[in-house]
């Protein structure tokens, strides 16, 4: 189906894909209740949109290095302020920098960031820094 909506519109399947992406609109999700445990009681706070900053560690030559991912989505309860963070978006975050650092190491062009945000990801635009 894809494939014959490009044909239809004469672009690549690719891009397609990227403007359905861009122009999506998200729904709001229904509130959630806390279900994190306080001094033997459950809280009856409800779960709010927020943001958190996700680190991603790789190794390169033996050294360490990092890329801060910001402004991830999350969700904080407005009882106990615990911030509940998505299991699965954060190992796709950890494969999409993955896959970046890859693709930087075979770009001499191209250098590390030391953050990018989340929205920046998504869009999967080049936003490296280009060396000075």
């Amino acid at each position: 189906m894809v494939q014959l909506k490009a044909a239809q519109y004469g672009i690549p399947v690719a891009d397609l894909i990227r403007d359905a992406v861009d122009q999506y609109t998200v729904t709001t999700p229904r509130v959630q209740e806390c279900i994190s445990i306080h001094e033997g009681k459950r809280c009856d706070g409800q779960l709010m949109p927020t943001t958190v900053t996700q680190v991603v560690d790789f190794d390169i030559d033996d050294h360490t290095h990092s890329i801060k991912v910001l402004e991830v989505p999350a969700q904080e309860c407005t009882t106990c302020h615990s911030v509940r963070e998505d299991v699965e978006l954060g190992a796709t975050i950890e494969e999409c920098v993955s896959d970046l650092v890859d693709a930087i190491i075979n770009n001499s062009k191209m250098t590390l960031p030391h953050s990018v945000t989340y929205g920046e990801l998504l869009s999967g635009k080049m936003f490296f820094q280009r060396p000075s």
